[in-house]
């Protein structure tokens, strides 16, 4: 419990792209030799292992930071819908499932994303 109040702490203190660096690993020197494509994966799996331990403000920004490398890497606009939702920011929640769901027509999961981003057109104000 404590870990979380000081991660939330420190995430109001640093913002989210300072505590992305300060919560997870340091890149590789390796690292800065990929192609932006090669460290938009490392850091959308980077993303997914922050995701998996509740790590969500690095998450978020391991996938912001994906998306910068590569835009049209579509499980990291999915991942953003996901964590958007989670946060009641509904319109950029939105933005990105509509996104993922132009960029991976065809993934298992992309029928569900269209019900969800029809639910969200039926809220929004």
């Amino acid at each position: 419990m404590w870990l979380a109040l000081l991660a939330l702490a420190a995430g109001l203190f640093l913002g989210r792209q300072r505590l992305a660096r300060w919560l997870l690993p340091a890149p590789t020197p390796r690292a800065a030799k990929l192609q932006p494509a090669a460290q938009a994966q490392q850091r959308y799996a980077a993303g997914l292992q922050a995701y998996a331990i509740k790590r969500y403000p690095a998450a978020m920004a391991a996938f912001e930071e994906a998306l910068r490398l590569d835009p049209d890497l579509a499980g990291a606009h999915r991942a953003l819908g996901i964590l958007f939702a989670r946060e009641h920011a509904a319109s950029r929640a939105l933005w990105h499932y509509q996104r993922y769901v132009r960029l991976a027509p065809q993934a298992p999961d992309a029928a569900a994303v269209r019900e969800l981003i029809v639910q969200y057109q039926k809220n929004a104000p």
